[in-house]
């Protein structure tokens, strides 16, 4: 199911209009319509709102290191050594790759909604590092070993 996700992330191959949100716009349109069908479909509500706060966060992300985490957060932290380094930060300190904005906080909002929760899990990919948050691990590039521009998430929610 994952395969032409990673063929696109790691190769560079072309996906289908329906398989990619090309703009914010699209991809907020696909978000709300995304919440409407978990609530039209019994999900908790506690869980299709963060479902989709989790989801929409990790997409504006994806859209504001188009380049990866790394060189995003290089120009306002030149001091950072690698693609892990960037990841961990990203996802445990309040900072913005747009300077000289106050921004920062979302991907800390998505690392506490999922961690400590075994029910939740999110792998994320940039450059050629990878990370895991919450009590759901896993690896879906375990035997990839390419490095990649740009950022993939997979998230995983399991509901009882």
């Amino acid at each position: 199911m994952f395969a032409k996700y990673f063929d696109w992330y790691y190769y560079k191959n072309e996906l289908d209009s329906a398989d990619i949100s090309e703009t914010r716009d699209v991809f907020q349109a696909r978000l709300d319509a995304l919440l409407r069908n978990l609530l039209r479909n019994k999900i908790p509500e506690e869980d299709a709102y963060l479902i989709t706060a989790v989801i929409g966060e990790m997409g504006n992300n994806c859209f504001d290191h188009k380049q990866g985490i790394f060189k995003t957060l290089s120009h306002v932290r030149p001091d950072l050594k690698n693609h892990q380094e960037a990841l961990q930060l990203a996802f445990e300190k309040k900072i913005s790759g747009r300077f000289p904005e106050k921004r920062g906080n979302g991907l800390k909002f998505v690392r506490q909604v999922l961690n400590g929760n075994p029910s939740r899990g999110l792998f994320v990919s940039s450059g050629d590092a990878t990370s895991n948050f919450g009590g759901d691990h896993f690896n879906p590039l375990e035997s990839m070993s390419n490095t990649s521009n740009g950022v993939l998430a997979f998230l995983r929610w399991r509901i009882s």
